[in-house]
């Protein structure tokens, strides 16, 4: 199909929140690696100095654990907005009512 310039099959987009499907794959794949190699691993990474142990760990938790997103509470004036909302997004509204909570 030929879409004109600006238009597409999908005019809507991908849905807000949705996850990469291929980034997924990734991190399965990375997170079953490490399970089946973990005592090698292991031992590997005792044989690093301490920076360069926390230096790997913080790389391999990159795989493990999401990044969070920074991000700002604007106009999020009800409730169905805030349910749209990716999770990252959610937790960024929360973080920022409980810093402002904090202050005040």
């Amino acid at each position: 199909m030929t879409y004109k310039k600006g238009q597409s099959g999908n005019p809507n987009g991908r849905p807000k929140g949705s996850k990469n499907k291929q980034t997924a794959a990734i991190r399965d794949r990375v997170s079953s690696f490490l399970e089946a190699n973990f005592y090698s691993i292991e031992q590997d990474i005792k044989k690093l100095t301490p920076k360069e142990r926390i230096d790997v760990l913080i790389k391999m938790l990159e795989y493990a654990v999401p990044k969070l997103q920074r991000s700002e509470v604007t106009n999020v004036t009800t409730l169905e907005e805030f349910v749209q909302m990716s999770d990252e997004e959610r937790l960024g509204v929360i973080t920022t009512i409980k810093s402002k909570q904090n202050v005040n």
